[in-house]
This record gives C-alpha cells, sequence and structure tokens, in this order.
C-alpha cells in the first residue's frame, strides 16, 4: 500500500490502495540513455493510434533492460509493487508534427490493474511546454462494476468527461527521468504533447501495470457492463489486447538501473 496518500482510503478493494506519489531522478544516466535509445532506435513500433505510435508487451517491448526493471521498481517499492505480478507494459511515442499527425495526449481512460506507473524519458529540452506535457489524474476510480470498454474506449470519453465533472485531479507536469505512479482505477489522461520538432524530441512515456484491478474484486471482463452501458460496446478500446507472440530468451544483464 502507499505509505502516504492523498486521497483517503475508503474501503478495501478498489480504493484500498488509493495514493499519487511522483518521483524524480529514478534512473541512472546510464540506464536512462541506454532505454531512450532503445525506443528511438528499435523497430517494435507496431500500434497506431491517433497522435501517436505504441509498443507492447506482447510484441516487442520486453527487451531484458526493461524487464529489469520492471524487477528492480519491485524491489525499490515493496510495500506498493512487492506482491503485484507485472499484467502488461507499453510505451508510446507521441507526434511532435501537427501537419503530420495530431497534437493530441492519451484520452481519459483507467487501466485493469491495481498499480500503474508512468515514466517519461524524453529531455526537458524537447518540451517547450514547461508546465505541461505530463499527466492528469483524477481523484475518481471507475466504478467495480464497469467492464474494460466502459472505462478505456475513445467511444465512451464524452460519457467519461461528464462523469468527471466533479472530480479533483492532479496535475503532473513532463520531467525527465520523472515516475509518476498511482492506483491504476483511477482515471486519467496525457496532457496535450507539444514537444520541439525533430524525431529525438518526440515525447516517450512507459508504462508499467502491476497487479489485478481492485484486488480481483472488479469487474474485468473485457466487454461492455450491462449496469454501467445498456448500448452496444464501442467497437475499438484505447488500448487492445496484443496477439501473443513466442517468448523471446531473456538474456542476463548485470548492473543496477
Amino acid at each position: 500500500r502507499f505509505r502516504e496518500t492523498e486521497l483517503e482510503a475508503e474501503d478495501e478493494g478498489c480504493e484500498a490502495q488509493n495514493g499519487i506519489t511522483i518521483a524524480d531522478g529514478i534512473l541512472s544516466d546510464t540506464a536512462l540513455d541506454l532505454l531512450r535509445d532503445w525506443c528511438l532506435e528499435s523497430t517494435m513500433w507496431f500500434a497506431t493510434r491517433a497522435g501517436y505510435l505504441a509498443a507492447f508487451m506482447q510484441d516487442a517491448f520486453n527487451a531484458p533492460l526493461v524487464v529489469q526493471l520492471t524487477e528492480e521498481l519491485q524491489k525499490a517499492l515493496p510495500s506498493i509493487l512487492g506482491d503485484h505480478q507485472l499484467m502488461n507494459m507499453w510505451a508510446f511515442k507521441y507526434s511532435n508534427n501537427e501537419s503530420d499527425w495530431p497534437l493530441a495526449g492519451t484520452a481519459i481512460h483507467a487501466d485493469i490493474a491495481a498499480v500503474n506507473v508512468n515514466m517519461w524519458i524524453t529531455d526537458d529540452e524537447a518540451n517547450e511546454d514547461p508546465e505541461g506535457g505530463g499527466l492528469i489524474v483524477y481523484k475518481k476510480h471507475a466504478p467495480r462494476d464497469w467492464g474494460f470498454m466502459d472505462y478505456n474506449s475513445l467511444d465512451q470519453v464524452p460519457r467519461l468527461r461528464t462523469y468527471l465533472n466533479d472530480s479533483e485531479r492532479v496535475v503532473v507536469p513532463h520531467r525527465r527521468n520523472r515516475m509518476v505512479v498511482f492506483n491504476s482505477n483511477l482515471f486519467h489522461e496525457t496532457q496535450t504533447p507539444r514537444f520541439r520538432p525533430g524525431y529525438a524530441n518526440r515525447r516517450i512515456n512507459l508504462t508499467f501495470l502491476f497487479g489485478r484491478r481492485c484486488g480481483g474484486t472488479a469487474n474485468e471482463a473485457q466487454h461492455s457492463s450491462r449496469a454501467a452501458s445498456p448500448s452496444k460496446p464501442p467497437p475499438q478500446t484505447s488500448f487492445p489486447r496484443q496477439p501473443k507472440r513466442r517468448k523471446r530468451r531473456r538474456t542476463g544483464q548485470d548492473g543496477e538501473l
């Protein structure tokens, strides 16, 4: 559980681990440079969204360096991550040229996990909006009876904005080597990225999901729940599951991150 929290724990489950915390300088310079170079040079970016490219764990976002990072995060944060299994991880690389792609962050959603870890690796000099380019975390949960497509679907964004009209929020500006950790059942969205032109200046976000949503007590179905939305489920989710592929052999890598 989070040792310090801005949100009062209401009950066991979705609200039991109900914190938001920020840490800067989380990675060594060596590890940060290796991650950034890999994300810039790798051909793992197989998925596209409106405004950004995506690389998922099931495809190629699973290099030994990234796996080592998740293991060391669990060791470094035992009270938050120690009891949770890694459920998913991905990287997003955002557009910084409005003439090619819309400048858009990831829309409002919650994720199907217990704890969400977001990490940013782009240089601060690339960000043209020092108070933006980061993350907005709302202090309101996705109801535990909602199915995945109720809280993680582009078609549901207008309804979610109405649902969050009365919610307070925590705004976290983008900083290189900053990590944001929060209850994954809290709604969140990316601020509009405004980064300098040039490929190396694109905003790159790493996301790691740990544990089961609400400790396994919530609806974990992929379809829309009847209680939350009686209409036909939207045809496309923000983060669809990727097809499984043959596991690669992991090679050892020494040194701490």
